[in-house]
C-alpha cells in the first residue's frame, strides 16, 4: 500500500472527498498510527516539519502493551533486539539498596515482562523505516499551515519541503503534533491541568564499572529528592530528577535548557545521591519542566488528536508515549472502519469515550506515584524503608506492574464500542492476551488489521457456529477465523471458555459466545451499536 503523492493543483470539490488520512507529527505516535493504517490498508499522509526522526534518546520506557501492538505490526522483535529489557525496578534509599518490584511477576499475563528501555531515536527510526518498506514514508520538512473542516471532509494547507504551498482534501486529520499541538489550538480545545512548579534535572552518563544493576530501573530517593536511574542500551544510564532547592516559582518557562554538568554533580551532592558511583562522560545535560495535562475533548468532528497533543505527565513509570500509542491504536481501526462502510461514523464517538478516561486515569496515576516518591513526610518514608521492603520479600504487587505495563485497562466502563456480552467468560471490553493458534503462529500476529477476528476455544464451537453467527456480514467483512491451540482460561485462571470469542482489530474482546448458546443464536447483526448490518 502507497500513498499518493501530494497534489500541487488545490483540490476543492467537497462531493469526491478521498478516503485519504492525514496525520500531522512523525513522532512515535504519528509513525505508530500511520503503520495501521498501512496495515489497514488505508491512504494517508504523514507529514512532519523536522527533517528527520530525532536524534536525542527522549521517551524511553517501552511497556508490555506496545510491543504487543508492535507484534501486529510485526516489529516487536526488531524493537527488543535495539533495546535493553529490565526485569525489576528496584528502590534505594541513599546507597542502600531497599527493594525490588519484579515484572516477571506479570509472565503468565503477557510475553514481554519487563520493561524494554529504547531511546526514542531508535523506536522513530525503526518505525519510519517500516513504512519506508511498506512504500508510505514519512514525508519530512512539511508543515501543516492550516486547515478546515465541512461535513464531507477536512481541507488542509500544507507547505512543502520544496517550498510550495499546496491544498489537499483528506476524509480524516490526526494531530498527533506534540504538547504543543497546532491542532489542539486551532480547534479551541482547552489543555486543562497545571505545570508542575519545579525544575527537573536530567543528564544521560557513564556509569563506572557498571556500578549500578543493569537488569534494572532504579529509584534513588534521597535527603530531599529522588532520582530516576535507567540503563540504556550501549551502557548509558539516564538520571533525572526534580530540583526542590530551583524553587517554585510557578511563572518560571516550562522550556528546557542547557545546564553544567558541575550543577549536575552539586545537585547530586546536595541531596546525598549517588555519591557511591563515579558518573562521567556526561550528555544531554538539561533542566526542564514538566507538565500534568488532558485534553478537554480528544476531537471535533473530523479532526482528532493523540498522544501528548492530548495528555502530557509526570514521566513516573514511563507511561507517556506508550499511552500515546494505546490512543492511535484505538483511534485508527475505527476510522478504517468508517471509511470502507462497514460501521456508522459514530463509532468514532467511541475514541474520547474510551481513550479520555484511560488518559485521565493515567495521569492521575503517574502524579501520586512521583509525589509519593519525592515526598519527605514521615508515612511515605516509613512505607519505602521498612513496609515495602518486607512485603516484597513474600508478595509482588503484580496488578500494579500490569497497570505499569498498561495490560489491565479494560474498555469496558468506558465506552459505546464496549460490546454488551453474555456474563460468561472473558468480559467484553478487556485485552485480548496473545495465545497460540491450532496450525501455528499466535493470535496478535492476526490482530491490527481493518477486520475484526474470531478465535474459536475450545471444541464446545466450531466453523458453523461462526458462520451462524456472522452470516448477515458482507463476505469481505466477516470477521478471519482462527483457533486456540487451547481453550482460553478466564476467572483468573479458574474456568475454561468454550465457545467464540470476537476480537476487535486492537486487541480488545467485543463479544463472546459460550458454545451452549451458540446453538440457539440468531445471525450476529453488530458486536456493538455502531456496527453497521452487513
Amino acid at each position: 500500500m502507497k500513498t499518493t503523492p501530494l497534489l500541487a493543483e488545490n483540490q476543492h470539490a467537497r462531493e469526491d472527498t478521498p478516503k485519504r488520512v492525514l496525520i500531522v507529527g512523525a513522532g512515535p505516535t504519528g509513525l505508530t498510527a500511520a503503520a495501521f493504517l498501512a496495515k489497514q490498508n488505508i491512504e494517508f499522509d504523514l507529514i512532519d516539519a523536522r527533517a528527520g526522526p530525532v536524534d536525542e534518546s527522549r521517551a524511553l520506557g517501552v511497556h508490555a502493551r506496545t510491543l504487543e501492538f508492535m507484534s501486529m505490526l510485526g516489529l516487536d522483535g526488531e524493537f527488543i533486539a535495539a533495546g535493553h529489557p529490565t526485569r525489576y525496578m528496584t528502590f534505594h534509599r541513599g546507597a542502600r539498596k531497599l527493594f525490588k518490584l519484579d515484572f516477571n511477576s506479570i509472565a503468565g499475563q503477557t510475553d514481554y515482562p519487563y520493561m524494554l528501555v529504547l531511546p526514542q531515536s531508535k523506536s522513530e527510526r525503526i518505525l519510519a523505516g517500516h513504512l519506508t518498506r511498506v512504500g508510505a514514508a514519512p514525508r519530512w520538512q512539511s508543515v501543516l499551515k492550516n486547515f478546515s473542516q465541512d461535513e464531507t471532509g477536512v481541507t488542509a494547507d500544507i507547505a512543502q519541503a520544496d517550498g510550495q504551498l499546496v491544498t489537499r482534501r483528506y476524509s480524516y486529520l490526526i494531530g498527533c503534533d506534540g504538547a504543543g499541538s497546532m491542532v489542539r489550538t486551532r480547534l479551541g480545545i482547552d489543555f486543562e491541568g497545571e505545570t508542575y512548579p519545579l525544575r527537573f534535572l536530567l543528564s544521560e552518563v557513564k556509569v563506572g564499572e557498571d556500578a549500578i544493576d543493569r537488569s534494572s530501573s532504579h529509584v534513588f530517593m534521597g535527603s530531599k529528592t529522588t532520582v530516576a536511574v535507567i540503563p540504556q542500551p550501549e551502557g548509558v544510564y539516564r538520571v533525572v530528577g526534580p530540583d526542590f532547592s530551583a524553587g517554585m516559582d510557578s511563572t518560571d518557562a516550562s522550556g528546557a535548557t542547557n545546564v553544567e554538568f558541575s550543577d549536575f554533580e552539586k545537585f547530586l551532592k546536595d541531596n546525598d545521591l549517588l555519591q557511591h558511583v563515579s558518573l562521567d562522560q556526561p550528555s544531554r545535560l538539561v533542566s526542564y519542566r514538566i507538565h500534568k495535562r488532558v485534553a478537554a475533548q480528544f476531537g471535533k468532528g473530523r479532526v482528532f488528536i493523540a498522544g501528548d497533543a492530548a495528555h502530557i505527565h509526570s514521566p513516573a513509570g514511563g507511561q507517556g508515549m506508550n499511552t500515546g500509542l494505546n490512543d492511535v491504536a484505538n483511534l485508527t481501526w475505527k476510522i478504517a472502519a468508517v471509511l470502507d462502510g462497514s460501521a456508522d461514523a459514530s463509532l468514532l464517538e467511541s475514541y474520547e469515550a474510551e481513550r479520555r478516561p484511560a488518559a485521565l486515569s493515567i495521569v492521575t496515576n503517574a502524579d501520586a506515584a512521583m509525589m509519593k516518591v519525592v515526598s519527605r513526610k514521615l508515612g511515605p518514608r516509613f512505607f519505602f524503608d521498612y513496609i515495602a521492603p518486607l512485603m516484597t520479600r513474600f508478595y509482588q504487587p503484580s496488578p500494579l506492574l500490569a497497570a505499569m505495563a498498561q495490560i489491565s485497562w479494560s474498555y469496558r466502563p468506558h465506552g459505546a464500542a464496549s460490546a454488551a456480552g453474555p456474563k460468561e467468560g472473558p468480559a467484553p471490553g478487556s485485552r485480548l492476551a496473545n495465545h497460540a493458534l491450532r496450525g501455528g503462529g499466535y493470535s496478535n500476529h492476526r490482530l491490527g488489521g481493518k477486520r475484526h477476528v474470531a478465535f474459536i476455544s475450545g471444541e464446545g464451537a466450531g466453523a458453523e457456529a461462526y458462520r451462524r453467527l456472522f452470516s448477515s456480514w458482507r463476505s469481505e467483512q466477516q470477521p478471519e477465523l482462527f483457533s486456540f491451540e487451547r481453550p482460553l482460561q478466564h476467572n483468573g485462571g479458574k474456568s475454561r471458555f468454550e465457545g467464540i470469542v470476537l476480537s476487535r482489530p486492537d486487541g480488545y474482546i467485543a463479544a463472546t459466545y459460550p458454545a451452549d448458546a451458540l446453538r440457539a443464536t440468531e445471525p450476529l447483526h453488530a458486536p456493538y451499536p455502531h456496527v453497521a448490518r452487513i
